[in-house]
């Protein structure tokens, strides 16, 4: 694995540096170009890199995503072009990239918006505000399709902020990729009804399976390596402000316990969430 990581790293640094091989000094309009080559991930076989890189049919003033298919011996004498190449469509701009597993990834990117947010996100509730809205996208092997991933789900009766909201927002993501699975991945889903949700989903099959649900106001952090809760974050109103709660997993107690170092208040316009916890230790 880690020959074929070097081999491919090498490789892509090539394909970089040969999309400017003619060497010229910068000028203001190189800075307003894409990279050559970004985000690159492999897959957990190893079989498979991804990256964002500028597509090469709009002179750099678009991005693309790219599939290097590392399945079979690679010639590192010359670059290592992308075995496939997706560009933008539509409004919509990659700028990142995730590979899982089964020849599947995960594609973000933003789209420029101008309207009505009805109370959701940060602007104004009434009239139209402009920002930019991410969205995430599957892509199957050589990323010959790439699907929206499943919304988050509004149930009938719900308001129309919260339909709006969904309709911006609501999306399922990956809540922890299961390396020791070999198809296998945690996604969470988001309901108005229900809060989030969270299943274990068969990249292979598309079958899912119910883990469990966290309310409307706390998500759980969990364990990259075998899906288990290790944290959690709950924002409350009290005394006329908001506060963000975490809990995090005691071993000796088998419980999540509230850590009152990290209370945050909202109005200082920051919060804070647990990024990962240190094998074999209780340290985050």
């Amino acid at each position: 694995m880690m020959k074929r990581l070097s081999l491919a790293a090498s490789a892509v640094a090539s394909f970089a540096l040969t999309a400017h091989a003619d060497v010229k000094p910068l000028d203001s309009e190189d800075f307003a170009k894409y990279p050559a080559v970004s985000s690159v991930s492999m897959s957990l076989e190893g079989d498979m890199l991804v990256g964002v890189v500028a597509d090469p049919t709009r002179d750099g003033e678009q991005t693309a995503a790219a599939y290097w298919d590392l399945s079979g011996d690679i010639d590192v004498s010359k670059p290592l072009v992308p075995s496939n190449i997706t560009p933008t469509s539509g409004r919509s701009l990659f700028f990142a990239a995730n590979a899982l597993k089964q020849k599947q990834s995960l594609w973000f990117t933003v789209q420029p918006y101008t309207g009505a947010l009805e109370g959701c996100g940060e602007g104004k509730t009434t009239g139209a505000t402009k920002k930019y809205l991410q969205k995430v996208y599957m892509g199957n092997e050589r990323i010959k399709k790439i699907d929206d991933l499943p919304n988050g789900r509004a149930e009938v009766g719900a308001s129309k902020m919260m339909l709006r909201c969904f309709e911006l927002v609501g999306e399922t993501a990956i809540a922890s990729l299961l390396p020791l699975d070999p198809s296998k991945v945690v996604i969470s889903r988001q309901t108005t009804k229900n809060g989030t949700s969270y299943f274990e989903h068969d990249l292979a099959t598309g079958r899912e399976k119910f883990m469990f649900k966290a309310s409307d106001v706390e998500g759980y952090g969990l364990s990259n390596r075998d899906g288990s809760i290790r944290s959690a974050t709950k924002l409350v109103f009290e005394d006329g402000a908001y506060r963000q709660y975490i809990r995090l997993y005691n071993p000796e107690t088998g419980e999540l316990e509230r850590e009152a170092p990290l209370t945050t208040e909202i109005a200082n316009r920051y919060t804070m969430a647990p990024a990962a916890l240190q094998e074999g230790t209780n340290k985050y």
